[in-house]
């Protein structure tokens, strides 16, 4: 099999190449018909020799180049990333497998994903920090990782990981985010969630930290990010204070923990990737608006005194691309977009978001909250309430639903045999939509209070009476009750349920 899923790859490599020679090839046939070679580096530099031999102006030839290494990543249809908990349980679970996909395919050594994972190691490490290159490179690197992803399952897309959401929670270390839900376990080795067990590179289990160092992006420094007008004030190592992008992120990878918290062994934690694409997501809104004063974001690259950031160097791991390429905004114009950032009252209508309206911000929910979202039954407590004969034989059940993020009284009604004609004794009970059953008090008129009781009724005709033979009649004396009001002792209701 291994020789199949081999040319395979190169099959799909080659398809898409071909795809960039079609572009030069329909409008400047001279220019490659001498340039057909099996190694796609070879066949490259060949046609830059043929551009670089032309009678171009500067500004037609660096065109050219550019079009070229863009159309290495080609794509007739455009994709959109969204924050990770605004997908649906189906696409999240469709990237996570996508994911599983790339450590398990072993077409390189070690693995697919731990094999593009170690790009990001070394002197790679000095060339895509410190300096004007972390924006492009990071840029180029997450959407050479969505490629592969999306060559596994085409309908995926990758997510984004907006922490603004987790680092205006009370405890950032509760988010959903470090759940069995979304990417496992916060503290140690990874043992719940998609990658559970999970061993990097270099033989050991992915663990993290959280919470030990660093934190979450807050949305005051998105805010100071966007107030600038120029990259010389966001990058490494020019920028205005409190606006360095770069450090931000730092905290992120130190917030994160394990693999995370160190260069050389970060990407080996797939929150990498996620949390690039936020950081992406954000150098895309700056990009825009740089666009939108008629400034190019290639025009304001800064020049730093470090070789490795210099515009024109070739990008590590990224053959074709230089540095430079990083900041066109030929990508996000024409592959891949990124969705609305979460805003109240709305806040992506997830269900693991809610509106803190105290300061109008989105934030995460804990592990245990309720989950926002929804306005069906499935937001709602939805009990099931019940009587069972002890005197006859007969089942009644009845179904009640409140909000679950308001305690109150709800009052329910359930079926019992007539006590005019015989014995009337049975078992009531009420369980939640969990299947847990809900705590009986039965009300002692002397001590005027409700006290723990099993359960068991005794209707009878005698005053109070306990029951009434319609929902009209019930109405016509009294009922329902307004469940908002402050609660009274009615001695016509024998027993009460609490449920958590």
């Amino acid at each position: 099999m291994k020789p199949t899923s081999q040319l395979l790859l190169l099959l799909l490599w080659h398809s898409v190449l071909l795809s960039v020679c079609d572009v030069i090839t329909n409008q400047y046939p001279a220019l490659v018909s001498e340039c057909k070679d099996h190694d796609s580096q070879k066949q490259y530099k060949c046609i830059l020799s043929n551009l670089d031999k032309a009678d171009w102006s500067r500004d037609d030839a660096d065109g050219l180049k550019l079009r070229l290494r863009q159309d290495f990543y080609w794509h007739p249809t455009k994709r959109i990333r969204r924050e990770c908990r605004a997908l649906t349980r189906e696409e999240f679970k469709e990237m996570v497998d996508a994911i599983n996909a790339l450590k398990k395919d072993k077409s390189m050594s070690p693995n697919v994903y731990d094999y593009i994972a170690d790009y990001h190691t070394n002197e790679a490490v000095n060339s895509v920090h410190f300096g004007s290159n972390f924006f492009g490179w990071h840029k180029m690197y997450i959407l050479k990782f969505e490629e592969l992803l999306r060559k596994v399952n085409p309908n995926v897309t990758l997510c984004y990981w907006d922490s603004r959401l987790d680092h205006h929670m009370k405890d950032p270390k509760k988010s959903m985010m470090f759940t069995s839900e979304f990417f496992g376990d916060a503290r140690g080795p990874i043992q719940t969630g998609p990658f559970a067990r999970w061993k990097t590179i270099r033989n050991k289990l992915l663990f993290r930290d959280l919470g030990k160092e660093g934190n979450p992006i807050s949305y005051k420094d998105i805010e100071t990010v966007l107030s600038k007008k120029h990259h010389v004030q966001i990058t490494n190592p020019t920028s205005d204070p409190n606006s360095e992008v770069e450090m931000m992120h730092n905290m992120v990878h130190a917030f994160v923990g394990g693999q995370m918290n160190d260069f050389n062994t970060s990407s080996q934690d797939p929150f990498f990737w996620i949390h690039h694409a936020f950081i992406d997501a954000v150098w895309t809104v700056f990009c825009r608006q740089l666009r939108h004063r008629n400034i190019d974001p290639q025009d304001d690259y800064v020049i730093v005194d470090n070789e490795m950031h210099k515009p024109e160097r070739y990008m590590d791991h990224l053959f074709p691309m230089k540095n430079i390429d990083g900041y066109s905004d030929y990508f996000a114009n024409n592959i891949y977009s990124y969705g609305d950032f979460a805003k109240c009252p709305t806040c992506l209508n997830s269900p693991y978001l809610k509106c803190d309206h105290a300061s109008n911000k989105c934030v995460g929910i804990e592990l245990h909250e309720p989950r926002a979202g929804y306005d069906d039954l499935c937001s709602k407590s939805v009990a099931i309430v019940q009587s069972n004969g002890i005197t006859y034989h007969g089942t009644y059940r009845n179904y009640i639903v409140n909000d679950a993020s308001i305690p109150q009284w709800v009052y329910a009604y359930v079926g019992v045999k007539d006590p005019g004609t015989g014995s009337s004794q049975a078992f009531i009970s009420i369980t939640d939509k969990n299947h847990k059953p809900c705590d009986a008090f039965c009300l002692d008129l002397k001590a005027k209070k409700y006290r723990s009781c099993p359960g068991v009724i005794s209707v009878t005709n005698k005053k109070p009476r306990l029951y009434y033979n319609t929902l009209k009649e019930a109405e016509e004396n009294g009922y329902p009750f307004n469940p908002l009001e402050p609660d009274t002792l009615d001695p016509r209701i024998k027993m009460a349920f609490l449920c958590y």
